[in-house]
């Protein structure tokens, strides 16, 4: 069925995105900053007290999380992009999108490097995070819809079936050549981030297992995201079909987290610390089980269940749901301070000021229990920040100047 004629339907949202996405953000600023207080915790993780290690283990779920967030978001846009004229201006964005991302990431790590480790310049700018694979994310999906939109116009068919078949496709392959690559980087011993300057290291660290966000296994997520957005197509699907999909996806998600677990706890070899970057196979499994079950908990619960739940959250939860629109402004600023090194003198100092000022909770906390504290402390920061910035729009945060380049 060609669509290319019909008009645009009416503007939807879907609140558990952005509920999702801010819990995330609170998790991720407060983990990470937990991390930097101590610089210890990285060799005492697993001596941590119970809840604070599984807060820690699970807050791997989330960049995984952000990229499939962002794919959902991003395919459910251009599921409602029918018309020549719409599709003109979306790949336009797109392209401006992904390559202020990717800009912008290279910007990050060079800073990164110049302050903690300029030796490592070149390794770094190589060395992707999570910036690099949302500009990754971005020209992936663009790709796959133009060639969807492409053979629509020309064969006639249904681009949404298109894009399924090519994501899952893609899916299959990355997964089988992440899974047979797994042991071989492990062979090669890439204990480090940083690795000498050659080429072939650096491309195993960028592509591949061992790197700091490598686009294997990181890809999956995007593609998984897009695939799980096609298959409830919210912009032209009724309730009926959505819940025949959401049935399949339940399947998937529940069958991907028994993998994961099982790997976890019976495949030796595919296991690997969880401090280390990245994650490991049984964590790909359980990332990808975890959000897709997720999602459809909260999309059911908030979004297609009842007006007044979906009332409710909005009226409560609006700290939550405004920080998670400066989420890569908050994600940004908080990455600046986390590369400045925590055994700096004057960071000490503060540090020591603050457990002298917290001399009475260090009678019955440990320093990782006050350095959760002042994490979740800092999270809060941004929410309120959120709350303020609300009056103006939110003007020049970093989604505000995106949107301003990409439509210009």
């Amino acid at each position: 069925m060609n669509t290319m004629n019909k008009p645009e339907k009416k503007r939807f949202y879907i609140l558990s995105v952005d509920l999702v996405q801010s819990v995330f953000l609170i998790w991720f600023v407060s983990g990470h900053t937990c991390l930097w207080w101590d610089s210890t915790i990285d060799t005492q993780f697993p001596n941590l007290p119970f809840i604070i290690n599984v807060f820690l283990i699970l807050s791997f779920i989330v960049p995984p999380g952000f990229l499939f967030l962002y794919s959902f978001n991003t395919v459910n846009s251009l599921l409602r992009k029918n018309t020549a004229e719409d599709r003109k201006r979306s790949r336009s964005r797109l392209l401006k999108r992904g390559t202020i991302f990717f800009f912008i990431a290279e910007f990050a790590e060079l800073s990164a490097a110049l302050i903690n480790s300029p030796q490592f310049i070149l390794n770094s700018l190589l060395t992707w995070e999570l910036f690099h694979q949302f500009a990754f994310s971005t020209f992936f999906l663009l790709v796959v819809f133009e060639i969807a939109w492409s053979i629509e116009k020309h064969k006639n068919w249904c681009y949404q079936k298109i894009c399924i078949i090519e994501l899952i496709v893609c899916f299959v392959f990355i997964l089988l050549l992440f899974l047979l690559f797994h042991d071989y980087t492990q062979d090669l011993r890439i204990d480090t981030l940083f690795v000498e300057l050659e080429l072939n290291s650096i491309i195993q660290k960028a592509v591949f297992e061992n790197g700091q966000a490598p686009i294997i296994p990181y890809l999956l997520f995007p593609i998984f995201g897009g695939i799980f957005a096609l298959f409830l197509d919210f912009p032209n699907k009724n309730r009926g079909s959505i819940n025949r999909n959401a049935g399949v996806l339940t399947i998937i998600g529940v069958s991907f987290l028994a993998i994961g677990f099982f790997m976890w706890t019976n495949i030796e070899k595919y296991v690997s610390p969880v401090i280390q970057y990245p994650i490991s196979s049984p964590v790909v499994f359980i990332s990808l089980g975890a959000m897709s079950l997720i999602m459809l908990l909260l999309i059911y619960l908030i979004d297609i269940n009842t007006l007044y739940t979906r009332k409710t959250i909005s009226k409560y939860f609006v700290p939550f749901i405004l920080v998670s629109k400066i989420t890569l402004t908050v994600y940004f600023l908080h990455n600046v301070g986390y590369v400045i090194p925590s055994n700096l003198p004057i960071i000490q100092s503060v540090i020591s000021d603050v457990n002298i000022d917290l001399l009475i909770i260090q009678f019955v906390l440990s320093d990782i229990h006050i350095a959760l504290i002042v994490g979740i402390l800092y999270a809060v920061f941004f929410m309120l920040v959120a709350l303020v910035w609300k009056k103006w729009k939110f003007k020049y945060s970093f989604e505000w100047i995106i949107w301003k380049l990409q439509s210009s």
